[in-house]
């Protein structure tokens, strides 16, 4: 099986931060034929969702770089790559003795 995954940001948006119509219909008309195709983003599932709604996509988002992995169809998060919290307070502690902020 082939993927096509794609960023919105700098990649797929235009100036408006729009996906071109022309976009939205050759990405369409690719899923129909059997293209799977998919979205990964820094983005929230909101600030996406609202951009790619004209997509008829499939398969799940991968939002937040990788920390969510949505399904479109129940619109529900599927996987959550959440770090421990003894982890993040470890981080903190090697910035803070390096002066650097998160």
């Amino acid at each position: 099986m082939k993927l096509f995954v794609s960023d919105l940001d700098g990649t797929l948006l235009n100036d408006e931060q729009e996906i071109s119509h022309k976009s939205i219909y050759t990405i369409n008309r690719l899923i129909e034929e059997g293209l799977n195709f998919t979205i990964a983003t820094a983005r929230s599932y909101d600030s996406a969702w609202r951009i790619i709604k004209p997509l008829n996509l499939k398969l799940p988002l991968i939002l937040h770089n990788g920390v969510f992995i949505y399904d479109v169809g129940t619109r529900k998060k599927v996987v959550s790559n959440l770090m421990e919290i003894s982890q993040a307070e470890e981080i903190f502690k090697i910035l803070n003795q390096n002066n650097l902020s998160p």
